[in-house]
C-alpha cells in the first residue's frame, strides 16, 4: 500500500494517510481535508514528470553514439527508497504550483511518500513512444517477464537534447517501477457546481488578457507578466476540473469507458436525478425522465450540476485501476440520495475504480456500514436486500475500506471491522441533537 505523510501544508500540521480501495475522510469544516486531497492529487498528477533515477551519463552517451541502449532494471532495485525520498522532496518544493499560491506558504512543509513491501513486477510489459512534430523520435520497450528496458532513437539524423532523453527515460523507469502504486487520478472538486455553470466564462487566458489590458489602461502591455498571471489563477485540481468540464460537449463523449454499458450505474443516476444528460450540438443538456424535456445546464438544478462530471467520467473516461477523488459527493443532494450515491461509489469500488472521498454526511457513513454488514450471513437476507433495494455488487469488504477523521490538522484512523466504522465526529453531534430535542420536548409546559 501507498502511504502519504503531510506536515505543515495549509491547515494540516501532521497527518498520515494510507489509501485503500475505498478511502473516506470525515471531519469538521476548515480542518484541512481539501489540503490533503489537493496535495495527493497534485502528486499523482505530476510524479511521472519529476521522478529522477539519477541516470548514469553512459546511457545517454550510448544512445547518442549508437542510437540504442539497454538498461538492466535490477541496477535500480537498491535505489528505490532514495528515488522516493528525492521525488517527495522535489514535489514538496512545487506545492505552490499545485495550490497556485506563493512558495512562501510552504516554506516549512513536507510531503513524503512511502510504499509498504515494495516489489517490482517484471511480468508486465511496457512500451512508450515519444513524438515530435507528428513523427516518432524515441521508443522504449520492456517485454513481458524481461528485466531489460530497450531504448531506441528512431531518427538518428537528428540528435535529441540530453535533458529530453533523461526526462523520457526517467519517466519510463518511473512507470515500470511505480505505476502499480501510484494510481491515475481524476478529481471532482467541491467547486464543481460553479464550474458546471460558469465554465465558459472561466477561460483563463481570455480573462487574464482582458484584466491585464484594463489594469494597464492602454499603457504598454507586458507579455511576461500576462503569462505569469495566466498560470497562477486556480489551484491545479480546480483548473483540471475546469478543463474537463469545458470538453464535455466535444471530445469527452467521443470516448467510451470500460463502464460505458453498465446499466446499474445508469439506473443510479436516473434514480438520483430523475433524468439523464444528453449532448446536443456540442452542448450538454439535462433530459427529464418524466417528459423527456431538454434543459440547458444553466437552467438545471444544483444537483444536476453537481453530478455532471461524475456521470461523464464514469461513462466516457474511467479506466480500470483509476483513483477517483471526490470532495463531498453528497453536495446538493437530498439525504435519500446520499444513500444512493454511497451505493454507486461502492459499486465503482467493486468494479475496479479506487475511490477517495471527503464527506460531511452521516447518512453516507451509515449506508457504508450497511453495505459492510451485508457481508455477514443474515436471516432473510434476500428479502431484506430486496425490500431496501440493495444489490450484491453493493456489498463491501471492510478490509478494502480505510476511514479517517480529520481534527485540528491531524488525521486519526476510525475503528473499522466487519460491523462497519465508528465516526465519533458524527456520533457526538447526533447524540447532542437527540439530547437537546428530548430536553426541549419533555419540558414544554402544557
Amino acid at each position: 500500500m501507498t502511504t502519504f505523510k503531510l506536515k505543515n501544508i495549509g491547515l494540516i500540521e501532521d497527518s498520515e494517510i494510507t489509501l485503500n480501495d475505498l478511502t473516506i475522510i470525515c471531519g469538521q469544516n476548515n480542518t484541512g481535508k481539501t489540503y490533503i486531497t489537493y496535495s495527493i492529487y497534485g502528486f499523482l498528477s505530476m510524479w511521472k514528470d519529476i521522478v529522477d533515477f539519477n541516470l548514469s551519463n553512459s546511457y545517454i552517451n550510448e544512445l547518442n553514439d549508437n542510437g540504442f541502449c539497454s538498461i538492466e532494471l535490477k541496477d535500480f532495485n537498491d535505489s528505490v527508497k532514495s528515488v522516493l525520498e528525492n521525488l517527495s522532496k522535489n514535489y514538496a518544493s512545487m506545492l505552490g504550483n499545485v495550490f497556485s499560491v506563493d512558495d512562501d506558504w510552504f516554506t516549512d512543509s513536507s510531503f513524503n511518500v512511502e510504499i509498504d513491501n515494495f516489489s517490482l513486477d517484471l511480468s508486465l510489459a511496457f512500451e512508450s513512444t515519444m513524438t515530435s512534430s507528428k513523427k516518432d523520435v524515441l521508443q522504449m520497450r520492456k517485454n513481458e517477464d524481461s528485466d531489460i528496458l530497450e531504448i531506441s532513437i528512431l531518427n538518428t539524423k537528428k540528435q535529441l537534447p540530453r535533458f529530453i532523453l533523461e526526462q523520457a527515460i526517467n519517466k519510463a523507469l518511473g512507470e515500470i517501477y511505480f505505476s502499480k502504486y501510484f494510481k491515475n487520478p481524476f478529481i471532482i472538486t467541491s467547486e464543481r457546481t460553479g464550474i458546471s455553470l460558469f465554465y465558459k466564462e472561466l477561460d483563463i487566458n481570455k480573462n487574464v488578457m482582458v484584466e491585464h489590458i484594463v489594469k494597464n489602461k492602454g499603457n504598454d502591455i507586458n507579455p511576461f507578466q500576462m503569462f505569469e498571471e495566466a498560470i497562477s489563477r486556480y489551484a491545479m485540481p480546480v483548473k483540471h476540473n475546469i478543463d474537463y468540464t469545458r470538453e464535455l460537449g466535444e471530445s469527452v463523449p467521443k470516448q467510451k469507458s470500460f463502464l460505458y454499458g453498465d446499466r446499474e450505474i445508469a439506473k443510479y443516476f436516473t434514480d438520483i436525478l430523475q433524468g439523464s444528460y444528453k449532448v446536443v450540438n456540442k452542448e450538454v443538456y439535462f433530459m427529464t425522465k418524466k417528459n423527456k424535456k431538454q434543459i440547458p445546464m444553466y437552467f438545471a438544478s444544483s444537483a444536476t450540476k453537481s453530478l455532471i462530471e461524475l456521470y461523464f467520467y464514469i461513462k466516457h473516461t474511467a479506466k480500470k485501476g483509476d483513483l477517483l477523488i471526490i470532495d463531498e459527493p453528497e453536495l446538493n443532494l437530498h439525504p435519500d440520495n446520499h444513500r444512493k450515491i454511497t451505493r454507486l461509489l461502492a459499486h465503482l469500488s467493486n468494479k475496479g475504480i479506487h475511490v477517495f472521498i471527503t464527506t460531511h454526511s452521516d447518512y453516507m457513513i451509515k449506508e457504508f456500514n450497511n453495505l459492510i454488514r451485508l457481508k455477514h450471513r443474515i436471516n432473510d437476507k434476500e428479502k431484506i436486500m430486496k425490500k431496501y433495494g440493495y444489490k450484491e455488487y453493493d456489498i463491501l469488504d471492510y478490509s478494502r475500506v480505510a476511514s479517517y477523521v480529520n481534527n485540528s490538522g491531524e488525521l486519526a484512523n476510525c475503528p473499522i471491522d466487519d460491523m462497519g466504522m465508528e465516526v465519533e465526529t458524527f456520533d457526538y453531534v447526533l447524540n447532542e441533537l437527540s439530547s437537546s430535542m428530548d430536553d426541549i420536548f419533555f419540558n414544554i409546559e402544557e
